[in-house]
Order: structure tokens, then C-alpha cells, then sequence
């Protein structure tokens, strides 16, 4: 291949999920704005968002051969969905690198295709971490003995076929995948962290390879002056726990439960995965959709409730929102202790997740000194550089490496 490539083009893959497409928007805007083009591969519903950056929208289409939504919430189980998705999409990713000779891919961190892709076409890869990077040692100070046996039982078949996997696409194509956390966290010559090192547990540990640039506020959403006017005279208290796994009916329940007699307005987005009508009778101060613009009612909230996930703590944080978390995963255990240790809201677990507690909880985070840390948190998240640091990190690397390899020879 060609090294020089097309002088003013990149390719960004990522995956098929707003928890990561959303965090790149504004870098996208910039980049397009700095006159780059950006093709920009992923599912077909992002199409519009994507194209309002300026970039071209590239679709999987048959390629993509996995539902993200029905990813299973078992890390071992989504190595070995992901690793297979990697074999059904990198002669179409190899392809189409061929066909657009960018000077430099992207691809978001849990992207095995795009990444390897990269290196079996010898041009410089960058990795869009969207998560919290986490090494083994950091989960396993985070979990239980008996949590991390039940998790290896349940995920040795998942586990077991991103080894096969591994093996295959390293014999076809001659790359390395590396183990299971380079799949998920996968640094690359550049790697981009949509945080601020003070937010991480031991940020020293990264190297000069690792940007963070804190969260990269989107101005793009669609409003909704109706929902936003709905709750302009009381406080708001507003609960999302994600877009892929299925939140619990049950802890929404609570929530209504304990915001039922309140005067704040209680919104709740729940996602495709929930039926409105399973969260039972509404009282007068509760709203319920499926989606709602996130930056625009994190803007008027009084209390952010949410699973701990890295883009809602990012963005409830940036702007100034304490969070009560109610974390799903080791990894958005992690994050919750993290704001927990900043004080910047509180964590409550499964056990506690009754109606009169997530109430005392919540009015402690409301009334007390976490909204000042949470803004101070912000502050610093703020200041990490955004997508102008982002755009100039991936010019840098573009000049370093022009007309070189990068280092990673494919022999495919």
C-alpha cells in the first residue's frame, strides 16, 4: 500500500452504540472544520449524526453481522461476540482502507476490526477510548473473589471463542490481537481518553502516548422545548441507566416510588429495552420516554441518577451535576467509587434500592456539599482541552508519521 495516503482523509470505525459514537461528534465537527475528511463507518442509525459533523457516513451494512443492543453484560461473553464480529468485518474494513488510503485510521477502542485492519495495511492507528481505562489489577481491586469465579464460569465459552478467533485472524492476516483487555481498552500509537487524569486511579501509570482531553460536549442534539419546558419551575431529578443493557424495572419503580410525593420533577429515559407501561401507574411529577437530549436536561438537573457509565458521569460531571450512581458492571463500580472518592455523589447498592432509601440518598447528595465538588470536577474536565486538544493530538501524529511506517508492518 501506498504509505502516503490521501493527504487530507482519515477513517474513523467505531461501534454501533451512542456510548461511543456520541463522545467523538465534536471531535468529528472539528475535525471536519479543519478541513480533514473524515469517512466515518458505523451503524446505520447514526447516519444523521454523523453527516451533521460534515463527515461521510459509511455504513457496515451486511458486514456488521452482531446487534449491539443484545451485547450480554459478561466481559468474556462480549470477547468472544466481538472477536467474531472481527473476522466477519475485516475484509471489508482491509477493503475499503485500500480503496480510501487514509493517511490515519481511528477506531474506537472496543473496534477489533478497525484497529487490526490498520496494522494489516501498515497505516498508523489511533484508539478512541470512550470506557475508563482499567487493567486487571485495578478489576480485581474491584471485585470479589466469589464475583470474578462467577463471571470466568459464566464467560469461559465467550472466552474460549475469542481465543479461536485470535487464532484465525492472526493466521489469515498476520496480526496480533493481543489479549482480552487489549481488546476492550486497546491502546494504540495514539490513544485518545475522553476524561481528565485527575479523574483517573493512578493516571501516572499512562505514558505521552495517552491524551486525555476530557468529554467533548456535543451543541448538535435535537431539542425538545417541550420536555425542557415541562420542568422549568420545579427542581429536576433526572434517571438514565444507559443505552445497551435493559435498565431494571424494579429500581425505576423505586425511583418513581420515592419521587412520588415530591415537588421535583422526576424524568426518566429508558431506553427501546423498557415498556413504558411495566413502570406501572405514573404519579403527576413523573415523566417517562425512551430518549431525551441528555446535555439539555443535564443542564436544568438538580441530581443525575445513572448507572456510572463513562459518557453520563463525563457529561453530568462537565456540567456541574451531582450523581447518584447505581453501577451494573465492575467497570461502572469503578467510576462510581471514583466520584464517591471526589465527592461528587454517592453510590447505592442493589440491596438498598428501595424507595425510601434511593430518597434519603438522593436528598443527601441534593443538600449537601456534592454539587460544589461535582462543579469542581467539572472545572477540571473542562480544562483537559476538548476536541480542538483531541484534533491536534491526531495532526501531530499524522505529521510524525507522513511518508513512514508506523512500525507495525502487515504482511497481509
Amino acid at each position: 500500500m501506498d504509505r502516503e495516503g490521501s493527504p487530507d482523509s482519515l477513517v474513523f470505525f467505531n461501534l454501533p452504540a451512542s456510548g461511543h459514537v456520541n463522545p467523538t461528534l465534536p471531535l468529528v465537527a472539528e475535525l471536519s472544520r479543519r478541513g480533514t475528511k473524515v469517512l466515518y463507518y458505523t451503524g446505520d442509525r447514526f447516519r444523521d449524526q454523523v453527516e451533521r459533523q460534515g463527515a461521510e457516513f459509511r455504513s457496515y451494512g451486511r458486514h456488521l453481522t452482531y446487534e449491539h443492543s443484545r451485547l450480554p453484560s459478561n466481559y468474556l461473553r462480549v470477547a468472544g461476540v466481538l472477536a467474531r464480529a472481527a473476522e466477519d468485518l475485516m475484509p471489508f474494513s482491509i477493503a475499503e482502507l485500500r480503496r480510501e488510503r487514509p493517511v490515519v485510521v481511528i477506531s474506537d477502542a472496543m473496534c477489533p476490526w478497525g484497529r487490526l485492519a490498520a496494522r494489516a495495511t501498515g497505516i498508523p492507528g489511533v484508539s478512541s477510548l470512550s470506557a475508563l481505562p482499567i487493567d486487571p489489577s485495578l478489576l480485581r481491586e474491584h471485585t470479589t473473589p466469589a464475583q470474578f469465579a462467577r463471571a470466568a464460569s459464566a464467560g469461559a465459552p465467550g472466552y474460549l471463542r475469542f481465543r479461536r478467533a485470535a487464532r484465525r485472524l492472526r493466521r489469515t492476516y498476520h496480526v496480533e490481537v493481543g489479549g482480552l483487555f487489549d481488546l476492550f481498552l486497546f491502546r494504540d500509537r495514539l490513544t485518545i481518553v475522553y476524561t481528565s487524569p485527575s479523574f483517573l486511579p493512578d493516571a501516572e501509570r499512562f505514558d505521552e502516548s495517552v491524551r486525555f482531553v476530557g468529554p467533548l460536549l456535543r451543541d448538535t442534539e435535537d431539542p425538545d422545548p417541550a420536555l425542557t419546558r415541562s420542568f422549568d419551575d420545579t427542581p429536576l431529578v433526572y434517571v438514565s441507566m444507559g443505552t445497551v443493557a435493559a435498565p431494571s424495572v424494579r429500581f425505576l419503580r423505586g425511583c418513581i416510588e420515592a419521587f412520588a410525593d415530591g415537588d421535583e420533577t422526576l424524568l426518566l429515559s429508558v431506553g427501546v429495552n423498557v415498556d413504558p407501561a411495566s413502570l406501572g401507574p405514573l404519579p403527576r411529577n413523573c415523566i417517562v420516554r425512551e430518549t431525551v437530549p441528555q446535555l439539555a436536561v443535564l443542564h436544568r438537573a438538580a441530581l443525575f441518577i445513572t448507572h456510572g457509565g463513562m459518557n453520563s458521569v463525563s457529561e453530568g460531571l462537565a456540567l456541574g451535576v451531582p450523581l447518584l450512581l447505581y453501577p451494573q458492571s465492575p467497570e461502572q463500580g469503578i467510576i462510581a467509587a471514583r466520584v464517591a472518592e471526589l465527592g461528587a455523589g454517592r453510590t447505592i447498592e442493589a440491596r438498598d434500592a428501595k424507595p425510601a432509601r434511593i430518597r434519603a440518598a438522593a436528598d443527601a447528595v441534593i443538600s449537601g456539599p456534592y454539587r460544589e465538588a461535582a462543579r469542581s470536577v467539572g472545572r477540571d474536565l473542562r480544562s483537559a482541552g476538548g476536541a480542538p486538544a483531541a484534533a491536534d493530538a491526531i495532526e501531530e501524529l499524522i505529521a510524525a508519521t507522513q511518508g513512514q511506517g508506523n512500525g507495525e508492518p502487515g504482511g497481509w
